[in-house]
């Protein structure tokens, strides 16, 4: 399927995968993130002010223990009245405390702010009737109740102290978890960027492969026509460009050996009428050499014909000359030669045609030598002279 698709496609799929593990990467850095700020904003808004409100709390108890014993001690009821405002930041520090594990839904938290609420509270009426009995009652008196009010304020402090420890606890557990979803970030970071690095190599690999492959092959198959060879095979596996290219080579292949099939066919009839053409010539050659050497006899034939009768008619000629001399000779003799005289020049008038026929004659001898000069070189020798 794979090697179906178009380049352009492979390459965006792999930029795509790339990219996906990149943003995968940023989300989840992203989400670590955010944890890391709702935790560091938990720890600013809540662990460090009610830490803060923790060892005030424990200042604030020791704050009212003072003042009472004060009052006690000096029968002066302003450290009653003091002891009444640190009492008062006291509860409102608890309430906050109640209200914030009430919206956390930690009800064993919950539970221990109001064991250390009704603690505080018996502490404060304990301390102000200690100090009603100093100043009423007189000092041994109040010292009992100083003993038993000492006794309770350990105990209210032990579960101060243990309210601090749970805020501390709760800060470091927080600085820890961020501290731990920090390095869970970067270990986070470090895999998606070497998963990205390993990811890039191998769809870089593929896709090079993927095209390279089929190019290699398709320069294969060039060099091979490039040098005649027409019996490369060429395997397409794919459809995409270099599929594409591969079969239109394997069509041009096919085509070029269906081309060279059909050359070679003609060739091998061109080289048979070839040879039936040369055998032809050849018989022809041997009836032009025949025919110039019959028309060289014919030729020979009407030379000595034309010989004769060229002699004849010197004769001819000869004998009119002779016969016209003796007419002459006839005329001076009388008219008793008139006869002699017309038969002579009736043989006159014969030589005439002779003469006649002797030129046609000729006339047809040149006319032959003509033709066996055409018939080829063995013709030549045929020419007559006139």
């Amino acid at each position: 399927m794979i090697k179906n698709m178009k380049i352009g496609v492979r390459l965006g799929l792999g930029f795509g995968a790339v990219l996906l593990v990149f943003v995968a990467a940023v989300l989840m850095t992203t989400l670590s993130l955010k944890a890391v700020d709702n935790s560091s904003k938990q720890v600013a808004n809540e662990s460090v002010p009610f830490l803060m409100t923790a060892y005030e709390l424990d200042i604030n108890v020791t704050e009212v223990a003072e003042n009472l014993t004060d009052a006690a001690l000096t029968h002066n009821t302003d450290g009653i009245k003091e002891a009444e405002k640190a009492a008062g930041v006291v509860k409102e520090d608890l309430a906050k405390f109640k209200e914030m594990f009430r919206k956390e839904n930690d009800t064993k938290a919950l539970k221990e702010v109001e064991d250390l609420e009704t603690a505080f509270n018996e502490f404060h009426e304990h301390g102000k009737r200690m100090a009603n009995v100093y100043i009423t009652q007189g000092k041994e008196a109040g010292d009992k109740m100083m003993v038993e009010l000492d006794e309770d304020h350990e105990k209210l402090i032990e579960k101060v102290e243990d309210l601090q420890k749970s805020q501390v606890d709760e800060a470091k557990s927080s600085t820890q978890n961020n501290i731990a979803v920090v390095g869970k970030v970067q270990r986070i970071l470090f895999l998606m960027g070497g998963l990205s690095v390993l990811l890039g190599i191998a769809i870089a690999i593929f896709i090079t492969r993927s095209i390279t492959q089929p190019i290699g092959k398709a320069v294969g198959v060039s060099n091979k026509l490039s040098d005649g060879d027409l019996t490369a095979d060429i395997e397409v596996t794919g459809k995409d460009e270099t599929g594409q290219l591969l079969t239109a080579m394997k069509n041009m292949v096919e085509k070029l050996r269906e081309i060279v099939g059909d050359v070679k066919v003609a060739a091998d009839n061109v080289a048979s009428g070839s040879q039936e053409m040369s055998s032809t010539s050849e018989q022809m050659s041997q009836g032009a050499t025949e025919q110039a050497s019959s028309i060289e006899e014919v030729s020979s034939s009407m030379e000595e014909m034309v010989s004769n009768i060229r002699q004849n008619a010197d004769n001819a000629q000869q004998t009119g000359k002779i016969a016209l001399k003796s007419a002459t000779d006839a005329k001076e003799s009388g008219g008793a030669v008139s006869e002699t005289v017309s038969a002579m020049k009736e043989i006159a008038g014969k030589i005439s045609i002779i003469e006649e026929i002797a030129r046609q004659t000729n006339l047809l001898a040149l006319n032959a030598a003509i033709e066996a000069a055409r018939a080829g070189e063995h013709g030549k020798g045929c020419n007559v002279s006139q």
